[in-house]
């Protein structure tokens, strides 16, 4: 009996169904391990066995842990199983080697009528290289095209396989293929890493993979599609699938499943997850989805979870969101920037969200306190020495922002207080210890003096203010290089600003005044436009709110606006300008010899303070002031005040007040030199004619140190004169003068009268 007939009597010994032995032997090979098989695979092989066909003989019997397998199903005995296999292996030897190549000639619709380049693509290609032995699927109008030179050339390496049609083509080559072998065909075979697609044009022979000869021939095997860990059917559930055209070409074919079981590839076919799940369920396989489309899932799912929207915004404006949320409250907001979203003051709810999300960035953030209110907390205690020192505010603002992380906040804030002129200095009690804070303020040797240049502006005329985008602007003085600072920098609106206090001149610098706007041609105004949204009033800018408000309008605004939040321009619709005028300024130029009266000036002062000091004469005038006796007629009144910081200059600086009225200031004129002087007359004595006696002194002497700021004004008194002073002589000389003169002047008087009494006419 052969070995299909002995399996088959057992079958019928045992009373059991092929169905149900394929079904056994199928589910004990599964516990063992073995490669997954079809249950209509087993099933077909099982019939061929049975039949003593060669391609079941080779399923269950090539390899002996599958016969051996089937033979424990069936529960043959032991002793009779050693027959079995010999009877397969007789079997195995007698059908010869398994063809390697199986090539499926029939599957190509233009294979008949150019079978001649078919032929020959083969005989260049894979009938040359092999794997041996090949099998040549053929129709018999093809067979009939082959020449004796192809018989003979390949007589030994190639067995043909004439079919009457080409789907009797496919099952024997499926056949010929079913354990092992490379399948050569344009049809798709069950074992993807077994087949090689391949398209026949009518004139070349191509292969996906290119190269899958030499991988054959390399390993027995071509690459297999990759496991599936994240299946594309639970992104995309039944019905949503997108009606897709699935490729004609086998190696398109054969390209595409690879790739839809490929995360990399996947994100590389531009192709919507539910245009592949749509290929897939026609192409009979499981696709993979992205790392991509998961995590688009898993922010659409979170999405409704959130108590806000969730909005798409560029890396810029989440950096603007954060920034903002650092000066004042926001939030709470979702935001997504790429892969990312970002929950900005969610509150107690957001630990929940971030749970298993690694994509999902938490922010508690706390507004500091805003550029404008850091600097309202200092400049709101400062006295008017603290402005004086620092009159455009740039020492403070360095101090508060060393890393000019904010500068451009700080300047903003500036800028709105400067030109609101929304600061004003703190009054502030006199020093109590007058004595003491004079004589730190004068322990050293007298500085190289400085000019406090004070513009006398009239509150009654206009001419004197200039408009500036909706404020008016005083006539000021400022130096050239604060000039050329505020033209150089961007935006220029934020340092094109008058000093907050009077400006302390030194010899090094030269004094600009500001006359108003530039005009052109056509006698406009010429401006340039605002980069900045400025308040207009003193309220908003110290309001933080407000100045947030204006501070936020620099940026552009995002695209889309975000829920709740109003723009700057309906938030602040009283503000400056956009187009702010060009300064028109000209150079102010002091005699050269002023500089050295100065000094002198400050010197005597020191020393006279100084002299004073030592045997003080006070008293203490109603409005806190010292009144001290410097000698002769004159008092110095003495001003002292703490300041509320440290001065930012390393020694004292000793100023001597010089006034500018704003018509010189804003004359058309050219002036070559101004002149000014920084002494008046300190009158002692009046006599006879309105004549007033006295010393000319500096105006006011203003003094800088470490912690006192000093006024000193100086007064006189006729109480205090001396007659044997030079004053009296002097005076007295002047009384006698004056005497004479009205004597003189008396005498001409009589004269005149004299001369009109008198009648020299002819009386005959």
């Amino acid at each position: 009996m052969s070995l299909g007939e002995k399996l088959g009597a057992y079958i019928e010994a045992r009373r059991r169904k092929q169905t149900e032995v394929a079904a056994a032997w199928l589910e004990a090979w599964k516990k063992q391990g073995g490669p997954s098989r079809s249950d209509t695979t087993v099933h077909s092989q099982l019939s061929r066995l049975l039949n003593n066909q060669s391609q079941g003989v080779r399923f269950f019997f090539s390899d002996r842990a599958r016969g051996a397998l089937l033979l424990e199903v069936l529960a043959i005995p032991t002793e009779e199983r050693p027959l079995l296999f010999e009877l397969a292996e007789s079997a195995l030897k007698s059908e010869g080697t398994p063809a390697r190549l199986i090539v499926d000639a029939t599957s190509w619709p233009q294979a008949i009528e150019r079978a001649d380049a078919l032929f020959a693509n083969l005989s260049q290609g894979l009938l040359a290289q092999g794997p041996f032995p090949i099998a040549l699927v053929v129709l018999e109008e093809q067979y009939a095209r082959l020449t004796l030179r192809f018989f003979e050339e390949y007589k030994d390496k190639l067995r043909y396989v004439r079919v009457q049609t080409p789907d009797e083509g496919w099952e024997r080559t499926q056949e010929l293929a079913e354990e092992q072998g490379l399948v050569v065909s344009a049809r798709r075979f069950e074992d993807f890493e077994r087949w090689l697609a391949a398209d026949f044009d009518g004139r070349w022979l191509r292969f996906e993979p290119e190269n899958g000869l030499e991988l054959f021939r390399a390993s027995g095997r071509l690459p297999g599609l990759e496991e599936v860990q994240h299946d594309l059917s639970e992104l995309v559930p039944e019905g949503q699938e997108k009606y897709t055209q699935v490729p004609n070409s086998p190696r398109e074919i054969h390209s595409l499943m690879h790739a839809l079981r490929s995360e990399k590839a996947s994100a590389q076919l531009r192709m919507s997850a539910a245009s592949r799940q749509w290929i897939a369920k026609k192409l009979g396989i499981t696709a993979t989805s992205t790392a991509q489309e998961r995590l688009e899932a898993a922010i659409d799912a979170l999405a409704p979870k959130l108590p806000v929207s969730l909005t798409t915004c560029s890396e810029d404006e989440l950096k603007n969101h954060l920034t903002r949320a650092n000066r004042r409250r926001v939030g709470p907001l979702a935001l997504r920037v790429g892969n990312t979203v970002h929950l900005l003051n969610l509150g107690a709810d957001t630990t929940a969200h971030t749970q298993d999300r690694p994509w999902v960035q938490v922010y508690d953030i706390q507004p500091k306190p805003t550029p404008l209110s850091r600097l309202l907390e200092v400049v709101d205690q400062w006295t008017e020495g603290d402005f004086l020192a620092d009159p455009f505010l740039e020492h403070l603002i360095e101090r508060l922002d060393p890393d000019r992380k904010e500068r451009s906040a700080f300047l903003h804030a500036r800028a709105g207080l400067v030109l609101t002129k929304a600061l004003k200095p703190k009054p502030t009690p006199y020093v109590s210890d007058w004595h003491s804070a004079l004589a730190e303020l004068l322990s050293g040797a007298p500085p190289r003096a400085s000019l406090r240049i004070h513009v006398r502006n009239s509150m009654n005329d206009e001419n004197s203010s200039s408009d500036y985008g909706g404020i008016a602007l005083p006539t000021f003085v400022l130096t050239e290089a604060r000039l050329k600072l505020a033209n150089e920098n961007r935006p220029k609106e934020l340092h094109q600003l008058p000093p907050l206090a009077d400006l302390l001149l030194t010899r090094n610098d030269t004094l600009v005044g500001f006359q108003g706007h530039i005009y052109d041609y056509y006698s406009d105004t010429k401006t340039f436009s605002s980069q900045s949204t400025l308040p207009k009033d003193p309220k908003t800018a110290r309001d933080s709110e407000s100045w947030l408000d204006a501070f936020e309008g620099v940026s552009p605004q995002p695209r889309q606006k975000t829920p709740g939040y109003t723009t700057w321009v309906e938030k602040l619709p009283d503000r400056l300008s956009s187009q702010l005028p060009e300064w028109k300024t000209q150079p102010l130029q002091l005699r050269p010899d002023l500089w050295q009266e100065a000094d002198l000036e400050l010197a005597f002062a020191w020393i006279a303070l100084r002299r004073a000091l030592s045997t003080p004469q006070h008293i203490q005038l109603p409005d806190g002031a010292i009144l001290l006796h410097t000698g002769g007629p004159f008092f110095a009144e003495l001003r002292i005040t703490p300041l509320a910081h440290t001065s930012p200059h390393p020694s004292v600086l000793a100023s001597l007040l010089l006034e500018i009225p704003w018509e010189t200031v804003r004359s058309k004129e050219e002036q070559t030199v101004l002149p000014l002087d920084f002494r008046h007359v300190i009158a002692t004595h009046t006599v006879k004619g309105s004549y007033d006696f006295g010393a000319r002194l500096p105006l006011q002497i203003s003094l800088i140190g470490a912690r006192f700021y000093a006024t000193i004004r100086f007064r006189g008194s006729a109480l205090f004169a001396d007659t044997s002073s030079s004053i009296m002589p002097a005076a007295a000389a002047v009384a006698r003068s004056e005497d004479e003169h009205a004597e003189e002047e008396e005498e001409r008087r009589r004269q005149d009268d004299d001369d009109d009494d008198y009648d020299d006419s002819d009386d005959y």
